[in-house]
């Protein structure tokens, strides 16, 4: 793994794993849905973004963010209003009316030409002049205001967020989770009405488990009601977690006290302002807090992410198995209507052929002639026998025709059980298909460029074996001399025998063909042993090479396909073995910050 080095290497580091993040998301909402798929991935693809990035860029000029968010209608303008100290957002009594970010606070030109690294804030596009927080599009506002008798950093910037609970909010929840994930500080805000929504329930989790700083403003209550409805809050929604998040309450309040933050709604803007200045001090260690909890999340969330993808890339051991059981069938095939033929190995050298080498030579020649009439009688009687009991040879077939016909088998099963469970997860489907695009044609593609040099391999094989059954005992020609006079003395000899065995009688004539056709099987024998020695070694070396060239890219090529030809299963292997790393050079650049 290489380390990022270069501040180019690490910003696109940072892009990279930011994409693998969004990736994974985008591939979560193609099998669960957008609901089902949640936002933990689309958060952790805007912290690395919004968040680590500008920290592994040391840029100390960077702002503390403090982002509101809640549901419709729960007073989240009234809480921006009460944190500046003046009236600075749009009055509508439209619930839903802000569709994108705006950002208010008092910073330099030059913190704003620099708080933005690669991917800040992802697809949102800063826009300057006066636009309505109505405007529906991917942008976001930066509006210049100083914060009025307040106690909190200088530089500072709080975020008037979209609501995450009206019609429309489908549309803009991914401008929340960018502000969520730039965020130093949560102001998470609910009315006595609906505290309890779902959406903004559901986000407030993700913030907490990130390990953000949250402030809860409860809203709209009646003064006497607010003890109880916070208590009932901490209960049943925060949890375990209530003695950690401050929470504040702002009661239903008249319009002339709300215009007054400073003055008459006084009270309670100092309640929240206190509590927001302890979470955010000292400024620097605020924003490493939040870096360092950003980095916490993503190393406990990671190997639920990896799990998530390493469920569905089972399922390429599962593609595995099947084909390499297909390729067991397809072996076991071959050897029953090929292999275990003779014609497997096509040896140019017969038993017979070497039996006739121990033939005497020259003048010598009359001697074999004669022994090889006295083995006549029992040659014949063999003979018989052998094509009373013989079998017809079951491996009639040639080598290419139980080829072709076994790699289809194999391709028809396969396909056979995929169609079955296409319906059943969409990397079934995928293979589906690939097979009505023409995955089996380019599999028998593969093997129709190798059988050409298999089939030459395979014949020089054969050759060279068949040379070497006799060549290396023809230039031991003592040897064959030896083993000559072997024969021929212990065929005499049988002749002796037999003579004095059976005397001058006619049992002599029967005992002397059987002695000499003994001699001779044993010999015959010691030769089948030496060539179907020979035979088998071929046949093992012929059914490597017939792996080699054809079995095993025919099996490669079938394996590899669903995470190969830029499918989302190639992309998912890739992301599942380097996810893991990229994260760890990111912890170790944040170490040396």
């Amino acid at each position: 793994m290489e380390t990022a080095s270069t501040p180019t290497d690490q910003r696109h580091l940072v892009s990279d794993l930011a994409e693998d993040f969004a990736w994974l998301h985008q591939y979560q909402v193609s099998r669960v849905g957008e609901e089902k798929a949640g936002t933990e991935l689309r958060f952790a693809d805007a912290l690395v973004r919004n968040t680590l990035g500008p920290a592994i860029e040391k840029n100390s000029d960077q702002p503390l963010h403090i982002a509101v968010v809640g549901g419709a209608g729960t007073g989240k303008s009234t809480v921006v209003n009460f944190v500046v100290g003046s009236k600075v957002t749009e009055s509508n009594a439209q619930a839903g009316y802000t569709r994108h970010p705006i950002g208010f606070g008092s910073l330099s030109p030059s913190i704003l030409a620099s708080w933005g690294t690669l991917g800040f804030l992802g697809k949102l596009k800063r826009q300057d002049g006066p636009l309505p927080a109505s405007l529906d599009e991917d942008v976001y506002q930066f509006r210049q205001v100083k914060f009025q008798q307040s106690p909190l950093p200088e530089n500072c910037v709080i975020w008037d967020c979209p609501d995450v609970t009206t019609w429309a909010a489908q549309n803009y929840i991914g401008r929340v989770i960018e502000i969520l994930a730039l965020a130093d500080l949560v102001l998470f805000v609910a009315s006595d009405e609906r505290y309890n929504d779902a959406i903004p329930t559901r986000f407030l989790k993700q913030v907490l488990s990130a390990g953000k700083a949250v402030v809860v403003c409860l809203t709209k209550m009646r003064a006497t009601d607010a003890p109880s409805i916070s208590q009932h809050f901490q209960q049943e929604i925060l949890g375990s977690q209530a003695d950690k998040v401050p929470l504040v309450t702002i009661p239903f309040l008249s319009v002339d006290v709300l215009d007054d933050p400073l003055g008459k709604a006084s009270e309670y803007r100092i309640a929240l302002l206190n509590q927001m200045t302890v979470l955010l001090e000292p400024e620097k260690e605020a924003k490493a807090r939040t870096v360092d909890r950003g980095v916490q999340f993503l190393e406990a969330t990671l190997p639920s992410i990896i799990e998530m993808g390493r469920r569905d890339l089972k399922l390429v051991s599962t593609w595995d198995s099947l084909v390499n059981d297909s390729k067991n069938d397809f072996e076991k095939t071959y050897e029953r209507e090929f292999g275990i033929s003779s014609s497997v190995t096509g040896l140019k050298v017969t038993p017979e052929q070497m039996l006739q080498k121990f033939d005497l030579p020259g003048n010598a020649k009359w001697l074999s002639v004669v022994l090889w009439v006295l083995r006549q009688p029992y040659q014949l009687i063999r003979q018989l026998f052998q094509k009373m009991l013989s079998r017809p040879d079951g491996a009639g077939f040639k080598e290419s025709d139980v080829i072709n016909r076994g790699l289809q088998q194999w391709l028809d099963h396969v396909r056979a059980a995929v169609v079955r469970d296409a319906s059943l997860h969409p990397f079934w489907d995928h293979l589906a298909k690939g097979f009505q695009s023409g995955l089996g044609d380019q599999c028998l593609s593969v093997y129709k460029s190798a059988v050409e040099p298999y089939r030459t391999s395979a014949n020089e094989e054969i050759t060279q074996v068949s040379r070497s059954l006799i060549e290396p005992l023809e230039g031991l020609s003592n040897v064959w001399n030896f083993l000559r006079v072997l024969k021929v003395v212990l065929e005499l000899s049988a002749v002796i025998a037999a003579v004095v065995i059976g005397g001058w009688s006619w049992w002599t004539l029967l005992l002397i063909p059987l002695l000499v056709s003994a001699v001779h099987a044993l010999f015959e024998l010691g030769i089948h042993f030496y060539i179907d020695s020979k035979r088998r070694q071929l046949r093992a070396h012929r059914l490597l090479m017939l792996d080699k060239m054809i079995l095993k890219p025919f099996q490669e090529k079938l394996k590899s396909w669903p995470v190969t030809e830029g499918s989302d299963f190639e992309r998912l292997s890739q992301i599942e073995k380097r996810i893991a790393g990229r994260l760890q050079q990111i912890v170790d650049l944040l170490k040396n910050r």
